[in-house]
């Protein structure tokens, strides 16, 4: 995850921004129990849904074999790892 994209959780979570003395130039958040939780839950689905893309991935890549019946197996796991985000 870039930084930009932990901010934006962050911010969703319903952090406070504040400016941290020690770092001014970089962003803080303050959480209460409840957005902090938010906020972690939100980070571990964002690792989650990169790492079944990733995966997906491999699979669309190894798509790429000669033989009809590699590509055909090949699609179908892509495709279930994919599936397995969606409720």
């Amino acid at each position: 995850m870039t930084k930009d994209e932990i901010i934006k959780l962050a911010r969703e979570a319903g952090g406070s921004p504040y400016v941290h003395r020690s770092a001014p130039n970089e962003p803080a958040f303050a959480f209460g129990p409840e957005g902090l939780q938010a906020f972690a839950l939100a980070c571990y689905e964002a690792g989650r849904t990169a790492e079944r893309a990733a995966c997906a991935d491999v699979c669309a890549g190894i798509a790429t074999a000669p033989s009809n019946a590699i590509l055909q197996t090949a699609l179908k796991c892509a495709e279930a790892i994919r599936a397995r985000g969606k409720p």
